[in-house]
């Protein structure tokens, strides 16, 4: 999983953090990884469970990242998307990740806008 995670105040942290947690509760075989992000200027006293951060605002960030999660061995990512949090123009960011991975990609939209600009 990608997105904001607790300690982080936001309803994506929120809600990366118990949907995680409830995936380790309900299947306990399968392996969760989180990679969260940081705001700029922001630390967070994450717990162990969190498998690596990408720094919202540094492009090379999502670069590890990727190496990371294949190194890993993933299966598969599931992005927890909402603007604001992804780095780059409109969040671009993310694309340089997306755009290395072999795996099946999801990605939870958290919000939709109605009327999005072309960025």
């Amino acid at each position: 999983m990608i997105g904001n995670h607790l300690p982080r105040r936001c309803g994506i942290a929120t809600y990366t953090t118990d949907v995680s947690q409830a995936m380790a509760l309900r299947y306990p075989d399968i392996k969760v990884d989180i990679w969260a992000l940081n705001d700029p200027g922001k630390h967070y006293a994450y717990p162990d469970r969190i498998s690596g951060l990408i720094n919202q605002d540094e492009l090379a960030s999502y670069a590890r990242a990727a190496r990371g999660i294949t190194a890993s061995g993933a299966d598969m990512i599931w992005i927890q998307h909402e603007f604001g949090i992804f780095g780059g123009r409109a969040g671009d960011y993310i694309l340089s990740l997306i755009g290395r991975m072999k795996v099946p990609v999801a990605v939870a939209l958290h919000t939709v806008l109605a009327e999005p600009d072309p960025d």
